[in-house]
């Protein structure tokens, strides 16, 4: 509930479009519902007084009240609504001013003003309208000077308005700074929490819970589609041997390494994933023709050859990989990744630093 009160009084630049419209939709309803009450019991009585310029700009509130109530039911063109409301405000709180108000209650609107523009369009927008309300009383400020009738706001009423309006744009602009170092906090909070769930914190490649969430959609779209791809199954040959012989933090260092390389030979519409310990997953977006996978674990595997420096040592490892295709070796992410993992197998059997294909 707190979050909503700040992004009400935030105005409209907030990014959640549910919220938004929910602040929209409210204060529309309040405001509207408020203005047409008023706007009558008050429409009446000023003409019965004989202050046709109050009725007028009481008519125009009507008016406004009907579209702003009308545009919020049918939930289109709001903020043009928001915009025709404020518009029909400003006139009738200037004449008010300069008519004295009702019965010399004039000056009370310059305090009631900013106060509905603020409800009504949020703090940065009730900025602007307030900024323009006070040239207009200035401006009916220095007319009085030179001798006009109606009535204008005293030198110290004009005074103290404008320091409340300076002090209410340095409070905006304090809140705009921390509502913004706020929402950039949990925006990288979050965006720390989406890296941890979603991808692996040693090699920066996607972790299993995105690689099988990347590989339903894979299946979803080629089933909707008519579309095919391709997953290969790499593990790492020998990767055990350099754990067991330099330790953990040797292999963890082979590890990023490898998963650089795979993270470069693939194309920006493929994924590359850790499967788990030294097996990784790329799965191949519509590989036209069927041997594109065979090609590119013939490049996946002379590139994992390639001798590695590591702090002084030169380290050779190879791949043995796996290849399904869809929808030929199976039709769903456990079946596709059985079948590339039994021809990994296939491969590592053949000899090592090949690849197999799944059998059909």
């Amino acid at each position: 509930m707190l979050r909503k009160i700040q992004l009400f009084l935030a105005g409209g630049g907030e990014q959640d479009r549910a919220t938004r419209t929910y602040r929209l939709i409210f204060f529309h309803n309040a405001t509207s519902l408020v203005g047409l009450a008023a706007a009558l019991l008050l429409l009446p009585v000023n003409l019965f007084l004989g202050h046709e310029a109050i009725a007028g700009a009481l008519a125009l509130v009507i008016l406004a009240s009907l579209h702003n109530l009308h545009a919020v039911r049918r939930q289109e063109r709001i903020e043009r609504a928001n915009v025709l409301t404020l518009a029909a405000l400003l006139p009738l709180f200037v004449i008010l001013v300069a008519d004295g108000g009702i019965e010399g209650s004039g000056p009370y609107w310059l305090g009631l003003y900013p106060l509905v523009t603020f409800f009504v369009a949020g703090l940065r927008a009730g900025l602007a309208w307030n900024a323009f309300f006070l040239l207009l009383l200035v401006g009916m400020t220095l007319l009085r000077a030179n001798g006009a009738a109606f009535i204008a706001p005293s030198t110290l009423q004009m005074s103290l308005l404008s320091a409340a309006y300076v002090f209410f744009a340095l409070f905006c602009a304090v809140y705009e700074y921390f509502r913004h170092a706020t929402d950039e906090a949990l925006r990288q909070s979050r965006e720390t929490l989406r890296q941890q769930a979603m991808y692996d914190p040693l090699t920066g490649l996607p972790n299993r819970t995105l690689l099988y969430d990347r590989l339903k959609t894979e299946v979803d779209q080629a089933q909707r589609y008519q579309r095919r791809f391709a997953l290969l199954f790499i593990d790492l040959d020998d990767f055990k041997a350099i754990n067991d012989e330099w330790g953990h933090v040797e292999g963890d260092a082979v590890l990023r390494a490898m998963a650089e390389r795979l993270r470069r030979l693939a194309r920006q519409a493929d994924t590359v994933a850790r499967h788990g310990g030294d097996e990784f997953i790329w799965i191949i977006d519509e590989p036209y023709p069927e041997s594109a996978a065979a090609e590119v674990a013939r490049r996946c595997i002379d590139d994992l050859r390639r001798p590695l420096q590591l702090e002084g040592r030169t380290l050779t490892l190879g791949a043995s990989i796996g290849i399904a295709r869809y929808p030929v070796h199976g039709t769903s992410p456990d079946a596709l990744i059985q079948a590339a993992d039994t021809a990994m197998y296939a491969a590592k059997h053949a000899g090592r630093n090949t690849w197999r294909e799944a059998s059909a």
